[in-house]
């Protein structure tokens, strides 16, 4: 009996160093060639090489504004692919007159090196850096969009600059989570999977801080991030702030065109001057 103990034991510790190794390969999925045939379904982007602050060489497609009333969204991707695979919702909001600059993440697309959480910051942050210094744009003119894990390099992106006293004009977040450590319990519930988590995303802890209009859409039927994860993000935001829930809907597997409208509508009502 004893010596059973010791082997369940010993394969139990053994899963949870696995899980604790592996964790990055868990969490991120990245495409690293990127698809240029994306670009002819956009034919006014152009791609835009930035180094970050740790010298990681990252990608960004740049397209420039048809409405000079509205702020450029910087787009932050989920956890799978590049930014080639969401052109199609890309291009409804650039429909509506938005300027666009979406990040390649570090081993994402023709991005250099390793995805981590601080990597996705300082890839976040190069970005914004690039909108301001490079693009004209200042900070109360920019609209951070973050998708699934992207929401929460959004958050942190938002607070970064709320902290700076620069806050940025607006934060929607599509199918959010509140913690990648929270969501990580729940998928293993057999092991201690909150405190084996290094790239934690706690925007549950950031939230409050963002100092900007919030607009979240979640979809009901999401298996991958459960509602209950954007509907508490929303009770602990400030004000202003918006949720959308979408019946029958999976995870990110929204109408692109519903959400352009309603990014829009969240716009108009927090209009900016030109």
């Amino acid at each position: 009996m004893l010596h059973l103990l010791i082997i369940v034991l010993s394969l139990y510790i053994g899963l949870m160093l696995a899980m604790f190794l592996l964790q990055r390969r868990l969490m991120y999925h990245p495409v690293q060639t990127l698809n240029l045939n994306a670009l002819e379904h956009a034919p006014d982007a152009k791609l835009i090489a930035l180094t970050t602050h740790d010298k990681t060489a990252i990608a960004a497609w740049h397209i420039p504004a048809k409405d000079d009333t509205l702020p450029l969204i910087v787009y932050f991707h989920g956890n799978a692919g590049h930014i080639g695979d969401r052109i199609a919702k890309l291009n409804e909001y650039v429909a509506k007159g938005f300027g666009l600059l979406a990040v390649s993440y570090r081993g994402f697309g023709n991005s250099t090196g390793k995805p981590s959480e601080p990597g996705l910051y300082d890839d976040a942050m190069t970005t914004v850096r690039n909108a301001i210094d490079v693009l004209g744009y200042a900070p109360s003119r920019i609209l951070l969009v973050g998708e699934s894990l992207g929401s929460g390099v959004a958050v942190q992106t938002a607070k970064t600059l709320a902290d700076e006293g620069t806050p940025a004009f607006g934060l929607m977040l599509e199918a959010p989570y509140t913690s990648v450590a929270n969501r990580s319990q729940e998928l293993y519930p057999f092991v201690p999977a909150f405190y084996l988590v290094r790239d934690r995303y706690e925007s549950i802890k950031k939230i409050r801080g963002i100092r900007c209009p919030l607009l979240l859409v979640h979809g009901e039927a999401d298996a991958v991030i459960p509602v209950h994860h954007g509907r508490t993000l929303l009770e602990t935001a400030e004000e202003p702030k918006r949720g959308v829930f979408y019946p029958n809907v999976g995870h990110t597997d929204f109408d692109a065109k519903l959400l352009a409208d309603e990014l829009e509508r969240f716009v108009r009502e927090h209009s900016i001057s030109a």
